[in-house]
């Protein structure tokens, strides 16, 4: 659980501050992943956040921070998932 202090001039800790008020604690095996991935234009706003298990969200994420690593900013990025 987070504590006030602790997420003070930090805007991810702000928001992660602020979901944990209004929709609980996660468990230790739990994250929050967007469902449209930040570097993508996703949004901070809770709308865009899931909660996933501590296994599965890497599991999203690491292929594609793979596949776009090194990419250069304003590049068009399209994902095709199966």
């Amino acid at each position: 659980m987070l504590r006030p202090d602790h997420h003070r001039g930090a805007g991810v800790f702000d928001r992660a501050f602020a979901f944990q008020q209004e929709k609980g604690a996660l468990e230790p095996s739990e994250r929050l992943v967007p469902l449209r991935f930040f570097v993508n234009g996703g949004g901070y706003d809770f709308d865009n956040l899931v909660i996933k298990d501590a296994v599965t969200a890497p599991r999203m994420r690491g292929p594609v921070a793979q596949r776009i690593r090194g990419v250069p900013d304003g590049t068009t990025i399209r994902l095709h998932m199966t």
